[in-house]
């Protein structure tokens, strides 16, 4: 499939007729796929009287169907060189691709305990899923923050509370094992502990993945007399940036 440039258009001065003839256009590079810059070194000024710098030009790629393939807007058309036939350049950059559409979905989800109590929701999950980022890559984001959202998190007690509440006409309690004894000190304390998932993202078109959580602020497990705080581990195949360290001589 053959695709190259089949029009230039004026969008800021739309008396301007639009250029479609092939001469006026194969002289420009980048025929067969989008660019955000493209340039014509043999170019006839005249060609373009009527275009300013300051104009909004569209440029568009077609196959041999005459199938729109790439459409680019906001571009700046700059001319350069000496008058005559082909002795001129122009030079068409800032051009933003508008041809692909982008989505984007955001909510919270609410999983619910099956017991009166706790009444807290096991997990409250903000999502956020679509392609509106520079590259258009597909991102699900499982940790949501943007626009005041809350953010992922999941209650421990609850979770336990409501993972009892799956086992049918199982009657066996769920509970955190005991460390050895049976002495209440060694069962973990679970009450109003939290877990944040500062990132739980997806990048599907580049296949990475972020997953970084911590215990919420003030939070705390005891084992008797252990007590864990910030609690947390990181997991991603994503480049990470590592603070230098500073060493003194």
């Amino acid at each position: 499939m053959a695709i190259t440039i089949t029009e230039i258009r004026n969008l800021t001065d739309v008396k301007i007729p639009p250029i479609t003839k092939v001469a006026k256009l194969s002289g420009f590079d980048s025929q067969g796929d989008f660019t955000d810059t493209i340039i014509n070194t043999k170019a006839t000024l005249t060609d373009w009287d009527g275009f300013t710098s300051t104009d909004n030009i569209q440029v568009t790629w077609s196959d041999e169907n005459k199938k729109v393939i790439y459409r680019g807007v906001g571009g700046f058309l700059k001319k350069e060189g000496e008058a005559g036939a082909g002795k001129g350049t122009i030079t068409i950059s800032n051009l933003t691709d508008v041809s692909k559409f982008s989505l984007g979905l955001n909510g919270q989800i609410e999983i619910g305990p099956k017991v009166a109590t706790p009444t807290d929701p096991v997990a409250v999950i903000s999502v956020r899923i679509g392609n509106l980022n520079p590259r258009r890559d597909w991102i699900i984001d499982l940790s949501d923050r943007q626009d005041g959202a809350a953010g992922t998190s999941v209650r421990l007690d609850s979770l336990i509370a409501w993972a009892g509440g799956q086992t049918g006409d199982d009657t066996t309690a769920v509970a955190i094992p005991q460390t050895g004894d049976e002495a209440s000190g060694d069962t973990p304390e679970l009450k109003d502990f939290t877990v944040e998932f500062n990132a739980f993202n997806f990048n599907v078109t580049q296949k990475t993945f972020d997953i970084d959580v911590s215990s919420k602020k003030g939070d705390a497990i005891t084992f008797g007399a252990l007590t864990i705080k910030n609690v947390g581990f990181r997991v991603t195949n994503e480049a990470v940036a590592i603070p230098a360290v500073e060493t003194s001589e």
